[in-house]
């Protein structure tokens, strides 16, 4: 039988430890993963709140002066801003380590 030669035997040594080091960073990856998850999730919804909460002042308010979509609209528009702005907010202190 031929004798495996010594690079080989190393990189199979060295395949071995690479596995062994993997199972041990598995939880951490999950983690992140995790971690990424809950900050797109908390992301879309500061989103979608702002726009919503913008929407309905405008609506009820059109509805009060009897200036249908004027209001509305610009409400609607100031509701998705100010979401995309605590969207930003809230990526950056993620990014900073706050949260």
């Amino acid at each position: 039988m031929k004798k495996i030669p010594e690079d080989i035997s190393n990189l199979k040594k060295n395949i071995e430890n690479l596995k062994n080091r993997e199972h041990l960073l598995e939880p951490e990856r999950k983690r992140n993963y995790a971690a990424a998850s809950s900050l797109g999730f908390q992301i879309s919804v500061e989103i979608f709140a702002g726009t919503a909460v913008g929407g309905a002042v405008g609506y009820f308010l059109d509805d009060l002066f009897d200036i249908k979509p004027v209001l509305l609209i610009v409400f609607l528009l100031i509701g998705g801003a100010a979401g995309f702005l605590n969207a930003y907010r809230t990526a950056k202190s993620f990014e900073n380590g706050e949260k």
